[in-house]
């Protein structure tokens, strides 16, 4: 087995090759599904060393509003983004900006 193989079986990834278009995702009942190990690395996943395998990302968009005006209101939607990214479980939090006032949480 392959690393990563083992993951992307758990996290129900699977593709089969298509001579025409690549690699195409499928289910797991593909008659020629084999893991897809693309998908760790199109951001859909990241590598928690501490514990030595690949762990799903979940993503949560806030919109945070320009302005010294909205800081109050920013606060309290970037906490509430970390409270719903985080939980009651700690974890990591990666700040993401995509240069239009969005910012995204991740946790694995």
């Amino acid at each position: 087995m392959f690393p990563g193989e083992a993951d992307a079986i758990e996290f129900g990834w699977y593709c089969y090759w298509d001579e025409t278009r690549g690699w195409v995702q499928c289910d797991k009942d593909h008659p020629r599904a084999r893991p897809n190990l693309n998908r760790l690395f199109d951001g859909e996943a990241m590598w928690d060393a501490d514990a030595g395998r690949w762990m799903l990302r979940k993503t949560l968009a806030c919109t945070l509003m320009p302005g010294e005006a909205n800081a109050n209101r920013n606060t309290a939607e970037l906490g509430a983004c970390i409270k719903k990214a985080v939980g009651n479980g700690g974890g990591q939090i990666e700040l993401l900006l995509d240069g239009q006032g969005q910012h995204y949480l991740a946790d694995p």
